[in-house]
């Protein structure tokens, strides 16, 4: 044990002494970018050098603590709780003070030992030796194997903001009498190590914990300045140094390494107000000093307490799960410390004018933790490298310090999870310089916190609140409550990904399992490049939710947690493809590579590994900003009239021409909507019924802007409905930007997008790429792009503006004079995952909050051009009250066409498959053009549900849609012309394994078939049980609505129609139905040998495939049918 008299802390060798002036940083929040070195600077009467970090952060407690904790055992080897194996116990030689991170555990079961659940919670005081001091007791429950156990907290832990219903891990503690002890001497606690936090933000909280917990919800602001800037460029010009030393010694190979980095970060140069010309004169200025001291740290110099010998890698991404930390580390180095070994060590880079800050030094001992998590090695040094004052240091590790620094992580996570932030602190010259003490403040008026000290800062504080509408603050109110709702659910599933098993997660389809790596880099490619692409190989069918463009993390099935993050760019049956931030090198590999050639010399990795869904929660802080711009900035007074206020939108006839060539191809409800927009002063609203035309009048309205000189950004929630605009928007030969990342962008735009990877060399090109083009183009999620700090558009256009919550629509809202929403509030609302956020309003658009308060400032498409009079009739008879209308008699009389309805080859299709004597005439009539409508009853065939823990199935409704698909493309249908809908996401893993030989009909939730239509939909209802519990999804008369107006010449469904009659809207459609004669009763019926020939095939139970991939139909014994087969259906005999 260290001697406890010694002074502690997160001070170094370079301590502040007591008097001087401590300045911090404020980083930006997103671990992926470069450090802001912004100075700012704290009074030093603000500073007491104290002899603990802990006694820092416990200032205000009245309780004392004893100088000794109580007399436990220290050999760390008691208790199941002990995580780290007895051949890793820690040495002499390790840690002085008791705690040994040379080998952390790598097994998913020994990762989730040490989590508990709090029961219950109490504080106890006791006498010892004239001291008197608290001890906190915790009642906890084993997450994994329900266990209970109690756990005492004794010195600095004892303040621990530990409640009930909080989950902890905790490692190695000592044990007394079966309970585990927590004392400055043995074990630490984790609080919510799920919920990873940057270290940038722990280091933040040393000086704030309100305003860094405040980033955390609220996120950082997107405006580049110059200190960001200059410290990315200068960021490349010093790890290019640390590459290739040699490379660079002269000052003119120096200086064009400047040069090229300033090329590289043109773009940011432009918007932060700079040019590259005046980036170069400035910085080439430090170049001389920068030469100098590299020379020094890598070539040898005896003053230096630090040589670096070799660089092995840039900016790369830990992800600790059992610290719960993640960080993005400036350089990973081999060095060697005076009177030390050669080693590796994190090296931290600062390049402003702010040196020895208590958050620097904190952030740098993060690195050692995450280091050594990710090596498996014992890293007990971190390396602080200034480059303003030419100086790198050594930050040593010690338990008091690492101790600092998780009690500051989990008050931080405490008050985030909790939703709590703390009170202000009222320090006049603390809050003057604070760059969010208007956002602090505003929100202290919405959730008032008694112990804020306001009276220090009064002046200061009413001035920033003077222009506060009440009205205001109850909106602000509003909706941070309920999108705290909304978080609980997205933290729920981060909780999830961290305990629950790869095979319950792959239940649920949030998880792929038992992965083989067989496409991999071999090498890191360009410095400049940090995707790397990796394939994996499942043995059988992936079963998931997971998609195309999805974020997710890759883990080792059997080993280490979170290799790496990354995106899904391409899936099919067996095969997932992703784009990863992290470079798996063969050192990382061979650890789970069973085999005994390393790799990569051998040709795929024996290992399996498996791909998590990414719960991102970065959006939420993103809304939470829309909110409080709107509440709080001078700039939005009109909109916040408008949408808080509700203020009336006024109406100006209009000046503008649209051009006459595009209005002559639109109905006359399109061109009313057109001129409606034109004649708005605020905003104007389109609510576009069912196959109206919404993408075309859309493109007409953009067109028409555009030619009047007007700026438009067009924005939706989803890229696909950007996307399907723009297409239309191709033949204008408009210039026009598309913002966001290619794996998200359909292909046939990528011309307009201008990529992470694409480079723009000097202002001019700049300016050209970002700011002539009129019409912009980006998700609602996309604003956060820096061009938004500079550009203020004519016009706002948001599609599918029914779906998307309200704070998510006003980012895009915000940049922009007048808005226009388009939408339809009968179809799809919102979609929020918390009942209660829904229940309480967060499902309210924006679009039918205006369409309800001001319905003249509604404009209606009533004339559809994709389904037929039949199709129509339904959702006209339920939910439109007969406004849809056919746009042209040729739209309501269209009818599917196949090029072969010859029965007799039809009978040969069905005998073809031998279903006994049937020769099934429920397929005669779906194949009947005349019939546009049909709804197949299963009641009469026991197509009953099947239910596998929260999913629910239907494998006789599959096997009617299998037939139904055969039928229709053996006689010539195409495939792409034919979707399949169901609500349930259980019965689209179904359905797709059933048609799996059938690639090209899509296979999709209501949801995702919002906007999308094809020739032939056939629908799943999946609902059939003895109860006639039709489930909530079903009782969404929005979705409905959804799925029966998909189809354009037939609408085809199957399902349990005295089930489904217990939904209201169910009642209304069947009595519809029988009205018209379209609805259907499915039989078994009893064959000549007591057999029941069914109506179907029982294709699912019987669904093979050999190394061929030929499909097979089985009858039990004998192979009835093969899918080479399928063409000789229309071959005469």
């Amino acid at each position: 044990m260290a001697n406890q008299n010694e002074v502690h802390g997160l001070y170094c060798d370079n301590d502040l002494q007591e008097g001087q002036d401590e300045t911090t940083l404020f980083p930006d929040n997103n671990e992926s970018s470069f450090s802001n070195d912004d100075s700012f600077e704290l009074a030093s009467s603000d500073l007491v050098l104290l002899d603990t970090v802990e006694q820092n952060l416990t200032l205000n407690d009245t309780t004392i603590n004893p100088p000794r904790p109580l007399a436990i055992s220290n050999n760390h080897t008691g208790g199941y709780h002990n995580s780290v194996p007895s051949q890793c116990a820690p040495s002499s030689e390790a840690y002085d003070d008791g705690w040994d991170f040379s080998s952390l555990p790598n097994e998913v079961e020994e990762r989730l030992d040490p989590l508990f659940l709090v029961i219950e919670t109490r504080e106890e005081y006791e006498e010892k030796n004239d001291y008197s001091f608290m001890k906190k007791v915790i009642l906890l429950t084993n997450i994994v194997n329900r266990k209970p156990s109690t756990a005492i907290l004794l010195d600095e832990w004892s303040d621990t903001p530990v409640r009930t219903g909080d989950s902890l891990a905790i490692y190695d503690a000592s044990e007394i009498e079966g309970d585990m002890i927590v004392s400055n001497s043995n074990g630490y606690i984790i609080m919510f190590p799920f919920y990873l936090l940057s270290a940038t933000s722990v280091a933040d909280s040393f000086t704030c914990l309100r305003r860094a917990t405040f980033k955390e919800w609220y996120g950082s602001t997107h405006y580049l300045t110059k200190p960001i800037v200059y410290g990315n460029i200068l960021h490349r010009v010093f790890q290019n140094c640390l590459r290739d030393p040699n490379e660079f010694t002269g000052l003119d190979k120096l200086d064009a390494l400047l040069r090229n980095s300033i090329k590289l970060e043109t773009v940011n140069i432009h918007f932060a107000g700079l040019t590259n010309d005046q980036c170069l004169n400035e910085l080439r200025e430090r170049l001389p000093a920068i030469r100098k001291w590299m020379l020094s740290i890598t070539t040898g110099d005896e003053r230096q307490p630090v040589l670096i010998k070799a660089l092995i890698d840039t900016e790369e991404s830990i992800l600790s799960y059992r610290f719960g930390l993640k960080g993005n580390i400036d350089a990973t180095v081999e060095a060697s410390i005076t009177g030390m070994r050669p080693s590796v060590y994190p090296l931290e880079l600062k390049t402003g004018k702010v040196t020895n800050t208590t958050s620097h030094f904190a952030q740098a001992l993060m690195y050692t933790l995450l280091m050594s998590e990710k090596s498996g090695s014992d890293i007990q040094n971190a390396l602080l490298a200034y480059l303003e004052t030419s100086t790198l240091t050594p930050v040593k590790s010690t338990v008091n310090k690492l101790r600092g620094i998780i009690i500051a992580r989990n008050r931080l996570i405490s008050s985030i999870w909790h939703h709590e932030i703390p009170p202000i602190v009222g320090n006049v010259r603390t809050c003057q310089r604070c760059y969010l003490s208007e956002e602090c403040f505003t929100y202290n008026e919405a959730f008032k916190n008694e112990d804020s000290e306001i009276e220090p800062i009064q002046s200061l504080y009413q001035s920033k609140l003077e222009t506060r509408d009440k009205k205001d603050i109850e909106f602000l109110r509003k909706w941070d409550r309920l999108l705290l709702f909304e978080e609980k659910i997205i933290s729920k599933c981060k909780f999830d990904m961290y305990f629950l098993s790869a095979e319950e997660k792959e239940e649920r389809g949030d998880c792929v399992n038992n992965l083989k790596l067989t496409k991999f880099p071999l090498d890191r490619g360009s410095s400049l490049s940090k995707r790397y692409l990796y394939s994996f190989f499942k043995d059988e069918s992936i079963r998931t939710s997971l998609n195309v463009g999805d974020h997710v993390l890759l883990s080792s099935t059997n080993g280490k947690w979170t290799l790496a993050k990354g995106v899904i760019t391409y899936m099919e049956r067996n095969q997932v493809d992703t784009e990863l931030n992290q470079f798996l090198s063969p050192t990382i590999l061979n650890k789970f590579n069973s085999g005994d050639l390393p790799f990569p010399e051998t040709d795929s990795v024996d290992a399996l590994f498996r791909i998590d869904k990414d719960e991102y929660t970065g959006g939420l802080s993103l809304i939470r900003s829309n909110i409080l711009k709107l509440c709080i900035l001078a700039e939005h007074e009109s909109l916040r009239r408008l949408i808080i206020h509700l203020d009336a939108p006024s109406f100006t006839k209009h000046k503008t021409k649209p051009a006459s060539v595009v209005m002559e191809q639109l109905n006359s409800d399109q061109r009313k909507a057109i001129d409606h927009v034109l004649c708005a002063d605020d905003y104007a609203l389109i609510l576009g019924m069912p196959g109206t035309g919404k993408t075309t009048t859309i493109a007409c309205l953009i067109h028409t802007l555009v030619s009047n000189g007007k700026s438009v950004l067009l924005s939706s929630y989803t890229h696909t409905a950007v996307d399907n605009i723009l297409l239309k928007l191709k033949q204008f030969n408009f210039p026009i930007l598309r913002l966001g990342s290619k794996s998200k962008v359909l292909p046939e735009v990528f011309s307009f997008c201008f990529g992470e990877h694409d480079t723009a060399s000097d202002d001019i090109t700049v300016k050209k790429i970002y700011e002539e083009p009129l019409i912009v183009a980006t998700s609602c999620l996309g604003i956060q792009h820096p061009l938004f700090s500079k550009r203020k558009f004519d016009y706002c256009l948001i599609d599918e503006a029914s779906q998307i919550p309200l704070p998510v629509c006003l980012g895009p809202l915000e940049n922009a004079h007048k808005f226009v929403l388009i939408g339809d509030h009968y179809q799809l609302a919102p979609l929020v995952k918390s009942s209660e956020a829904t229940e309480n309003g967060l499902g309210l658009s924006l679009f039918k909050l205006l369409t309800e308060a001001h319905p003249e400032a509604v404009s209606l498409l009533r004339l559809q051009y994709r389904m037929n009079e039949d199709i129509v009739s339904l959702s006209n008879k339920l939910i439109y009250g007969g406004m849809l209308q056919c746009g042209s008699q040729k739209t309501a009389l269209k009818r599917l066409h196949i090029s072969d309805t010859d029965p007799q080859k039809i009978n040969r299709l069905l005998c073809s498959v031998k279903i006994g004597n049937s020769n099934l005439p429920w397929l005669h009539k779906l194949l009947d053009p005349a019939k546009s409508v049909l709804f197949f009853d299963t009641d009469g065939c026991s197509a009953s549900e099947t239910k596998n823990g929260r999913s629910i199935e239907n494998i006789k409704e599959a096997d009617f849609i299998f037939n139904s698909v055969l039928a229709l493309t053996v006689l010539g249908l195409e495939q792409k012309a034919i979707g399949v809908i169901t609500i349930y996401r259980s019965q689209v893993y179904c359905l797709r394994r059933v048609l799996s030989d059938f690639p090209e009909v899509e296979i999709n939730t209501a949801d995702k078939y919002q906007g999308r239509d094809k020739d032939v939909i056939l629908l799943s209802f999946v609902r059939s049980n003895p109860n006639d519990s039709v489930g909530e999804l079903l009782k969404d008369w929005k979705r409905i609505n959804v799925i029966l107006t998909r189809a354009k010449t037939k609408c085809i469904m199957f399902g349990s129609k005295k089930t489904l009659s217990s939904a209201t809207l169910f009642r209304s459609l069947f009595s519809f139905l029988e009205e018209k004669g379209w609805l259907y009763l499915l039989k078994e019926d009893i064959g000549a040998d007591g057999t029941v020939l069914t109506a179907t095939t029982n294709i699912t139970e019987h669904c093979f495939r050999n190394k061929k991939r030929e499909l097979k139909v089985f009858d039990g014994e004998n192979v009835l049918l093969k899918k080479s087969k399928l063409a000789s259906f229309l071959v005469d005999p």
